[in-house]
């Protein structure tokens, strides 16, 4: 009641305040109080019972509150992937051995540093124009692609095509 008395100290300010009321059904109310003490000292208010607005804000504060401890959880599950991820990659590039992926045309889109030596490519060289058949004498290549793919395709249940 700090503000009501506020009111009556200063008379002519509009002052409003929340206070929590016993319906007669016994169940709580939040009303809304807006109200001011006018000239000749009487107070003036207008009630509105605010109670499903306030119902409404702290179901709103508690999905704000459910939706940022999941943005939470889901961000340090994603540090931890991209953690591994870059163990990995930093395992892949220090192995000795050629590690390298293409897309469908045999184009390469990655290929590790000991796979760049064993090319010849620099680390810094593009690989745009790059295809596993440029790695291979032509009757190898040709071996891979019609024997040795289909196979692998064939055991991985043919994911791969």
């Amino acid at each position: 009641m700090e503000k009501m008395e506020l009111a009556f100290a200063h008379p002519g300010q509009t002052v409003a305040v929340e206070v929590r009321v016993r319906h007669c059904d016994g169940s709580w109310r939040v009303l809304e109080k807006v109200g001011k003490v006018r000239e000749d000292g009487l107070l003036v208010t207008n009630n509105r019972d605010i109670t499903a607005r306030r119902q409404k804000e702290d179901e709103l504060r508690r999905l704000n509150a459910e939706l940022e401890d999941r943005v939470e959880a889901r961000t340090a599950e994603l540090q931890a992937a991209l953690a591994e991820s870059r163990r990995l990659a930093a395992i892949i590039e220090a192995t000795t051995d050629l590690v390298a992926t293409a897309d469908m045309a045999g184009r390469v889109t990655y290929l590790n540093s000991a796979g760049r030596r064993l090319v010849g490519l620099g680390e810094e060289d593009a690989l745009d124009n790059f295809t596993f058949a440029d790695a291979y004498p032509p009757e190898e290549f040709r071996r891979i692609t019609e024997e040795v793919i289909p196979a692998a395709r064939g055991r991985l249940g043919r994911r791969g095509a």
